[in-house]
């Protein structure tokens, strides 16, 4: 792979339309919840297969990356593939991302050739009658970053979420790990501010500002398997400064994720 610049995937095709599910779901796994940005709400469903999430976006909607997390799929060998239409792939289907087969359960995410079309579906295949499992399924178009973050860079910056007792001599009685937090703190340092403006702003202003989360990708060339799940830390500053001139600025953001085990 080739060294990219940072992306951030937060357009949802799944936002264009109804999302449906080929088979009948399992009980308490409603289609809906791969579109609600929660990683603990899931699309679940028992079938032979093959599995296939569908929307029809009433419109061409163009989408270059797949992101999927909590998810079973590479427990269970599943084979996944995301393809698009014109016309409800009665003659016409596209494939916009090969079909592969994820390595382990973490968090999926695939860039491909941009395609425009109206409709779009995920398709599942598995070897054996299973039951693949999803919290979130995104796919759209990426927020690419015209340059990296500064360095030194700590895309794990993380801490250890527990409660920890002891007795009253202080010896320790035991700890409970509850979650990892990963904090990282992404800066960019000379960016057009045009760009700022047109393109960043547009990601904080419908999006991110309103705490919903997000895919962050430091760098999807060589580490896609780091992209994370993150959402701006409450109560945190995203500053946005302008240099002499106002025709460049710098942007800092404050994230906070949960680490994935």
């Amino acid at each position: 792979m080739t060294w990219q610049n940072p992306a951030i995937l937060y357009d949802n095709r799944l936002d264009n339309g109804t999302p449906v599910s080929s088979v009948t779901v399992d009980t308490g796994y409603a289609v809906l919840n791969l579109r609600d940005w929660r990683n603990y709400t899931f699309w679940q469903a028992t079938s032979a297969g093959p599995f296939y999430i569908t929307v029809n976006c009433a419109a061409t909607k163009t989408a270059n990356t797949l992101a999927i997390i909590g998810h079973n799929l590479g427990t269970i060998g599943a084979t996944v593939s995301l393809e698009c239409s014109s016309d409800n792939f009665s003659t016409d289907t596209t494939v916009a991302l090969s079909g592969f087969v994820p390595s382990n359960d973490k968090v999926i995410y695939k860039q491909f050739t941009s395609q425009n079309k109206q409709y779009w579906r995920l398709k599942i295949t598995v070897p054996t009658s299973s039951s693949p499992r999803m919290a979130i399924l995104c796919f759209g178009t990426r927020l690419d970053f015209p340059y990296g973050v500064i360095t030194p860079y700590d895309p794990f910056s993380q801490s250890v979420k527990s409660e920890s007792n002891s007795s009253q001599v202080g010896n320790l009685l035991g700890s409970v790990v509850s979650y990892y937090e990963v904090n990282p703190k992404p800066q960019w340092q000379y960016l057009t501010a045009s760009w700022v403006r047109d393109t960043f702003m547009t990601f904080w202003d419908n999006h991110a500002q309103n705490m919903t989360p997000f895919f962050f990708s430091w760098e999807p060339g060589d580490h896609p398997a780091d992209t994370l799940l993150v959402v701006v830390k409450a109560d945190a500053d995203m500053t946005m400064v302008y240099e002499t001139g106002q025709t460049i600025a710098n942007i800092s953001l404050d994230l906070i994720g949960m680490k994935e085990t």
